[in-house]
């Protein structure tokens, strides 16, 4: 196996059907990656569906966390939209910006960014 296979982006890929054909992964120049010739159409999302989230609530007076799920991500001509659910079942949208301002990964990231 060559070194540049594994920092390779489409090496899972290429190990997965090469194995498939009981081939041995040797570089995957030509094989997957070929068909994936214009890097500039991937997307790497913030999160995925069925994480949980933390959504920072700047509300005066009654700030706090609250914990919501990522039902869906939706890329459209406007952009990408994350659709999260709260525990009551109420949904909210967000975009990629809202990552590190009022949506976070972490309970330790919001609660962070509160104290800021």
């Amino acid at each position: 196996m060559q070194k540049c296979c594994k920092n390779c982006y489409h090496y899972e890929a290429c190990n997965y059907f090469l194995k498939k054909e009981n081939k041995h992964l040797g570089s995957c120049e030509g094989f997957v990656c070929g068909h994936f010739k214009d890097k500039s159409l991937i997307v790497e999302l913030p999160c995925k569906g069925g994480d949980i989230l933390f959504v920072v609530d700047y509300e005066p007076g009654e700030e706090c966390i609250e914990k919501v799920k990522c039902r869906s991500i939706e890329i459209d001509d406007s952009g990408m939209s994350i659709y999260c659910e709260t525990i009551e079942g109420s949904c909210d949208t967000y975009v990629p910006g809202d990552f590190g301002e009022s949506i976070f990964l972490t309970r330790k990231e919001a609660k962070k960014a509160l104290e800021e």
